[in-house]
Formats: structure tokens, C-alpha cells, sequence
């Protein structure tokens, strides 16, 4: 039976989906160029999403059953919210969302959650202090959970070729080719783990 991938967070992964099935590269499908035998993948993207908004997706997410969640989400609340003084926002951050891979591990069918580390945005340097600490804060509270697993997108973190669109936010085709192959790298990592 083929594991069940359920890739859900913000507009980096709906704009993934757009992008995977409607590339003429023969390398790139909705499916990772991944067996079907093995994998079964659905997108959940939606843009602006915070922790908070895809709190609100679980129900969707239990009908869905998948056995593997990659998650993207973070980097809306990083920009949204407003540090007040003795206020940590990556801390608060960092918990809210290993908090949502807490509660999606909860979900029966679920056998592993991936964490992706979030990305840099061009000119600002406020934000990317927040990202730096927010990941490191992340990976340390992934590695108490043998299950919940932090993905760094090595190839995207850094790179000769600008990844982001003019918007600075969000990534080029070129950054796009780059983040399909490091989630079909996840991919494979977890079908690795999972069954064997």
C-alpha cells in the first residue's frame, strides 16, 4: 500500500503544487517522479497560513489519514507578529509550531512529521535574525521527539543564484526546482524510515 503524504503549510506549498504540475521538466510531477505503487501525495497550501490558521485544518487533515505530514509553516509568524519587551517571538514561534506537530503525531494515521526549516526573505535583516534563532530553537525541540523530524533545505539555505521572486518572499522557478528536490529528498527519507 503506498504511504500516504499529506504536504501541508503556506503558499510555498501551493505554489509547489502549481509548480510541479505545470513543469515541462520530464524530472518534475505532482508525485515527486515517485512511484505510485509507493507514494501517494496530496497539497494542503494555504497562503498567509500561520500555526494558528492550520490549527483550524486538523479535522481536514484526520479525513485525509495520511501516514507522513511534511510541513511548511512559520515564516507568517515570524512577519506578522509584534515583539513586545520580555517577549521572544522565535521562541513563541518555535513552540506553536513543534506544539502542531505535537498534535499532528496525535492523529492515528500519522507515523512521522517533517518539519521544514524556514527560509530567509531579501532585505530584512529583523526577520532573518528571527528565522536564524527561530530554526535553531526548532531543530533542538525536534531532536526530543524521535518522530517529529527537522528538515534543513541545504540546498536552499545557501545559494549562488538568487532563489526569490522580486517579492523577496517567495521563491523563483529557480528556488522552486531547488525546494522540490529537497521535499522528494525528505520524501525518500521518511519512506526509508517509516518502512523499514
Amino acid at each position: 500500500m503506498p504511504l500516504q503524504v499529506l504536504i501541508l503549510g503556506h503558499s510555498y506549498i501551493r505554489r509547489l503544487r502549481d509548480f510541479s504540475g505545470s513543469t515541462p521538466d520530464p524530472r518534475i510531477n505532482r508525485n515527486f517522479n515517485l512511484s505510485t505503487n509507493d507514494f501517494t501525495i496530496k497539497f494542503m497550501g494555504i497562503g498567509g497560513a500561520t500555526s494558528e490558521t492550520l490549527h483550524r485544518f486538523l479535522p481536514s487533515v484526520v479525513l485525509l489519514q495520511p501516514d507522513l505530514v511534511i510541513l511548511e509553516i512559520g515564516s507568517n509568524d515570524l512577519c506578522k507578529r509584534r515583539q513586545a519587551p520580555g517577549h521572544h517571538v522565535a521562541l513563541d514561534v518555535a513552540s506553536s509550531t513543534f506544539r502542531l506537530a505535537e498534535q499532528l503525531m496525535e492523529i492515528d494515521s500519522v507515523q512521522m512529521v517533517i518539519v521544514g526549516q524556514v527560509l530567509h526573505r531579501c532585505h530584512l535583516p529583523w526577520f532573518n535574525i528571527r528565522v536564524n534563532k527561530y530554526n535553531e530553537i526548532l531543530r533542538t525541540l525536534c531532536e526530543q521527539k524521535q518522530d517529529i523530524i527537522y528538515w534543513t533545505h541545504k540546498r536552499l539555505w545557501k545559494s549562488a543564484v538568487p532563489l526569490l521572486c522580486a517579492d523577496g518572499v517567495h521563491l523563483s522557478v529557480h528556488g522552486n526546482f531547488k525546494y522540490y528536490f529537497s521535499i522528494r529528498t525528505a520524501l525518500v527519507f521518511a519512506w526509508n524510515r517509516i518502512r523499514q
